[in-house]
């Protein structure tokens, strides 16, 4: 009998140590954040006016998940989250079957710099450097669809892709802890 309450015990102290997520930096654990001011982003390449709109959806992602509500300012938040856009990176992903020095597809990439800090207890709860999203444009050449790529017909329609692929990476980033 002794035996079988030791091995119950110890089939419940495994399965509760194996189970689900540690705990992160999250609403469980830092109950009072519940507010995110999101500045726009600080645009250090050419590309102009390209921080409104990464700043714009990384706000409506974060509302439509509801894990944070956005507020106006930084004075009513209980944390921010600042970044800076640091490549606007256009690099070759295919090449023509005919001529491998023509460029079919390109691989647009946006990388950022990224801070998130608690207000409330004045820290910053973690930094994430060249943090990135992306999109598929095609050039020339046959479109190819896959099912792990969204392609665009050109860089002017890849932008707003990539916006939402960075945006959608910096809440789960941010959320994961929650």
């Amino acid at each position: 009998m002794k035996k079988r309450y030791i091995y119950i015990l110890l089939v419940l102290l495994l399965t509760i140590g194996g189970c689900g997520y540690g705990l992160g930096l999250g609403a469980f654990y830092l109950p009072y954040i519940k507010t995110i001011y999101v500045e726009t982003f600080d645009n250090k390449t050419y590309e102009a006016n390209i921080e409104i709109t990464i700043s714009d959806d990384i706000r409506i992602l974060f509302n439509e998940n509801g894990t944070l509500k956005v507020v106006n300012s930084r004075e009513e938040a209980d944390c921010l989250l600042q970044g800076e856009i640091v490549e606007y990176r256009r690099q070759p992903s295919r090449y023509s079957e005919e001529d491998e020095k023509i460029v079919d597809e390109y691989k647009l990439v946006l990388i950022t710099n990224l801070k998130f800090t608690d207000l409330v207890k004045k820290r910053v709860l973690w930094t994430e450097q060249n943090f990135f999203g992306y999109a598929y444009y095609v050039v020339s050449g046959p479109r190819v669809a896959t099912q792990t790529h969204v392609y665009a017909n050109s860089e002017t329609e890849a932008f707003p892709l990539a916006a939402a692929d960075l945006a959608r990476n910096i809440i789960d980033r941010t959320i994961e802890n929650w």
